[in-house]
């Protein structure tokens, strides 16, 4: 335990600030599967669209030697949202044979990161480029459903969650510019890679097992983009409004079914695609 003391207490001999934050994040994610045959190519599709959620988030950023080192973490609850769970017997998404509709009310999500960047001046500007590593987990809700095919029907007792946790690994570029005095702009985009595993309790239907009724493992690519405007209105205080544009597309992995009985099945994941837009307000503290 002392080694590794030591080896951080370099962090506590540099400048430090503090954020704290607030933010609404609005999410959509969908995924589908195909048949082993890929006939149909989309045999079964989920989408949570207008997830709201409302949550906080915390910063420590440390600054030392020319470089900046961060670690943080945000964590939210949906207010709202809308989920689709569509079956087709043919390919496109033609001859629906299963539609149920249910809210995505209560979702959760955590996201933990680090980063490291380095500053290049340029000028009063400044170009920096960073290096991310990050940890989201989402339990996603299927409650208040209602069936509209093959017949019109309430949905008893739907209690369905998603849980999709994946790691990202991002390189981008930050740019500063400097607008006034104590405010400056501040834009970025950045490359993803992503490692995504999921697991599904699923009591829509009987004879799946429970309480894990299939999983998901594959990866894939996206891109980040971030704007902000900072300002300092007093010594060692920084207020920033903060908008992120984020998505990720993922072609192919194993879905993997656990039955009742005891049996399980592998078909093919034909996509995993997501998108979010969230809008943070800061404060932050140096010293």
């Amino acid at each position: 335990m002392q080694r590794y003391l030591l080896l951080l207490f370099p962090l506590f001999l540099c400048a430090t600030e503090i954020q704290l934050g607030s933010f609404t994040r609005n999410e959509q994610l969908q995924w589908s599967i195909a048949s082993s045959d890929y006939q149909p190519n989309i045999l079964s599709e989920l989408t949570w669209e207008n997830v709201r959620f409302q949550g906080l988030s915390l910063k420590l950023v440390h600054y030392f030697q020319g470089w900046h080192v961060s670690f943080s973490g945000a964590e939210a609850t949906a207010l709202y949202g809308d989920v689709r769970d569509s079956d087709y017997l043919g390919s496109n998404r033609t001859n629906e044979s299963f539609r149920s509709l249910s809210s995505a009310k209560g979702s959760r999500f955590k996201e933990y990161l680090a980063e490291i960047a380095y500053p290049l001046p340029a000028g009063s500007h400044s170009i920096i480029p960073f290096l991310q590593v990050s940890k989201t987990d989402e339990e996603l809700y299927l409650r208040d459903g209602w069936l509209s095919i093959p017949y019109a029907q309430a949905i008893a007792n739907l209690d369905s969650r998603y849980n999709p946790s994946y790691y990202g690994l991002k390189a981008g570029l930050r740019g500063q510019l400097e607008l006034f005095r104590d405010t400056r702009l501040m834009v970025s985009v950045s490359r993803s890679f992503i490692n995504y595993e999921a697991t599904a309790t699923w009591n829509l239907r009987t004879d799946l097992a429970q309480p894990t009724s299939f999983e998901h493992d594959s990866s894939g690519n996206g891109w980040q983009a971030e704007v902000a405007a900072i300002t300092l209105p007093f010594k060692a205080i920084e207020i920033s409004l903060r908008g992120v544009w984020e998505e990720f597309e993922i072609t192919g992995g194993n879905h993997l079914t656990y039955y009742a009985d005891g049996t399980q099945t592998t078909q093919p994941i034909h996509e995993i695609t997501s998108e979010t837009q969230t809008l943070f307000f800061e404060v932050s503290y140096r010293f």
